[in-house]
């Protein structure tokens, strides 16, 4: 494979590069949807299903064969949620703005609120849109886009309150709405023993880029959740800022994110590398048609009676095989014989014609040159067998 790379031109590698990327971004996603299971499956079935064609099991070929059709469905079924977020933050990737931040006065007030809460043991959940819609993911709630203030918010989550258990959705200096439901995670290893406040915000996290601020009743922590991630953060009003406003504020370029992703997720770039420089040596220049030459001994077979070889000049020849890249590659050079009838050669020698029919190789190639076309050979006469067994006693006269 890494010889097939070497010889690759500056078209092989940019489309090398571009499904690298392609691969990256699905096994990226795959995490996130958590079908990594699925996948390493089909991948199973898949090897099998190799294996199964190559040493021609029709029956297990087919049945997998067919059974692949059905996965298929099955697994676009299972993610079609997944599937359709994927589609539209694709559609939007060029469309996208920078996120509606609040202003410095908002943060301060957003912070100290959610600093207040946590220190009088009150949940709290607070949702700030990125650049991903997040209404279709939030049931309920009363729009009430009202000025944000620390009294409104100390009110909208007063225990009293009756939306006090749902969420708030601020958007620039404005409340948008309270008392929304946001969707549950399932990521039992994020979560780990936190409650359902917790599991709704990095429910909504994963599902799109907005900063979620959650508030733990039971221990007075203030966590965040965001791209599918949840740690938790000083409660103090200047690490709640400083929070906000290096998510808010992180540029915007998919190159600097870009970057980030790599580094938190390398692995998964080296895979997605590895396995697209494979795809390609399989796929494009394991298709490709060219030539190997494989050195191989003269054989002769079938010497007439009582003679036997004296001289095969050249002992070995070179010869030329054609066919795909990854046939030539994985061709076994003792597979490849060349082998003459003697039955012709006389005891005076002379020369035999090399054709590529005297060659013994797989069906897959084909011998484009033999070299050198000829060889020369010379028989003997052979010598006289060794008497084989005992001599029997000589036979005694009694006296």
């Amino acid at each position: 494979m890494w010889q097939a790379v070497a010889e690759a031109g500056v078209r092989d590698i940019v489309d090398m590069s571009v499904v690298g990327i392609g691969l990256y971004g699905v096994i990226v996603w795959l995490r996130q949807a958590r079908a990594g299971l699925a996948v390493v499956g089909m991948l199973g079935l898949g090897a099998v299903y190799l294996v199964a064609r190559e040493y021609r099991l029709e029956l297990t070929a087919r049945m997998l064969q067919s059974f692949f059709a059905v996965f298929v469905i099955i697994l676009v079924v299972m993610l079609q949620a997944d599937l359709r977020r994927l589609f539209e933050r694709a559609t939007r990737w060029r469309l996208r703005g920078r996120t509606s931040e609040p202003a410095d006065g908002a943060t301060d007030t957003l912070a100290q609120t959610l600093c207040t809460l946590a220190s009088r043991r009150r949940g709290a959940l607070v949702v700030l849109p990125g650049r991903d819609p997040v209404e279709r993911y939030i049931d309920g709630g009363t729009t009430l886009n009202g000025h944000l203030s620390l009294p409104l918010l100390l009110s909208l989550f007063d225990p009293g309150s009756p939306g006090h258990d749902g969420a708030v959705v601020i958007q620039e200096n404005s409340v948008r709405c309270f008392g929304a439901h946001l969707p549950l995670s399932d990521n039992f290893d994020e979560l780990r023993d936190r409650g359902t406040r917790h599991s709704a915000a990095l429910g909504l996290a994963e599902t799109t880029d907005a900063l979620v601020l959650v508030v733990s009743e039971e221990r007075g922590e203030i966590a965040v959740a965001h791209q599918g991630r949840m740690r938790t953060i000083d409660p103090t009003p200047s690490a709640v800022q400083a929070e906000i406003r290096a998510i808010q504020r992180a540029p915007a370029s998919t190159g600097s994110r870009g970057l980030g992703v790599l580094r938190h997720r390398w692995a998964d770039a080296v895979f997605a590398t590895v396995l697209a420089l494979a795809l390609w040596t399989i796929l494009v220049s394991g298709t490709q048609v060219t030539t190997k030459i494989i050195r191989t001994p003269v054989l002769i077979n079938d010497v007439r009676p009582g003679y036997e070889l004296e001289l095969v000049e050249p002992g070995e020849v070179d010869v030329v095989l054609a066919g795909l890249r990854r046939d030539l590659y994985l061709i076994d050079p003792t597979t490849i014989t060349l082998r003459l009838d003697g039955s012709a050669i006389v005891p005076d020698g002379g020369f035999l014609r090399l054709s590529p029919e005297q060659v013994r190789r797989p069906d897959e190639v084909s011998v484009r040159e033999i070299m050198p076309t000829e060889v020369r050979v010379r028989i003997r006469p052979a010598p006289p067998a060794e008497p084989t067994g005992e001599t029997p006693p000589a036979r005694t006269h009694p006296e």
